[in-house]
């Protein structure tokens, strides 16, 4: 951290000689604990526009469904939404998994999916290079759940959300 704040100082709880000169992760959190990484959390909370959440490394959906109860149970909540940006759980044909977890307590979930170790070119959306097609299991999966949740059709496995008869001249 090279600088600090008066607002960062209310919202983070920290002075400026505790933090400039260290490393300080703005949001990240493992294992649903983002609250106790914040010495005033009632204080990110209370001027916060939407609560940003992590799935990553969250064991199970009880505990997905608990994170956002607790955001909701602070004295600090006042209706924001609340969001989970990445998510590394891929069990989209279970009965219970995050992404029904988080939705069905009126969160937002994002898809985190990252290309494995022995996995090619046609997985995950967040290594490069992309390909941005629904051209995996792992991604049939989740736009087969998400289909499902909206009540829309799936997209084909073929050409994927990227298919056009769009040409440039």
């Amino acid at each position: 951290m090279t600088n600090w704040n008066a607002g960062a100082e209310r919202i983070k709880g920290y002075k400026s000689r505790e933090i400039v000169g260290k490393h300080f992760s703005v949001s990240r959190a493992r294992n649903g604990r983002a609250a106790r990484l914040l010495r005033r959390p009632d204080a990110t909370i209370e001027v916060a526009d939407f609560l940003l959440l992590h799935g990553n490394h969250v064991e199970g959906p009880q505990r997905i469904r608990q994170m956002v109860h607790q955001c909701r149970a602070r004295a600090s909540y006042c209706e924001q939404p609340v969001l989970f940006n990445e998510d590394d759980h891929f069990d989209f044909d279970a009965n219970d998994n995050h992404m029904l977890a988080a939705t069905g307590a009126y969160a937002g979930w994002g898809y985190f999916d990252y290309r494995m170790a022995d996995e090619g070119h046609d997985e995950g959306y967040q290594s490069m290079p992309v390909n941005w097609a629904i051209s995996a299991a792992r991604k049939r999966g989740c736009f087969k759940l998400l289909a499902g949740v909206t009540g829309a059709t799936p997209p084909s496995s073929q050409g994927g959300i990227c298919s056009s008869s769009m040409s440039v001249r």
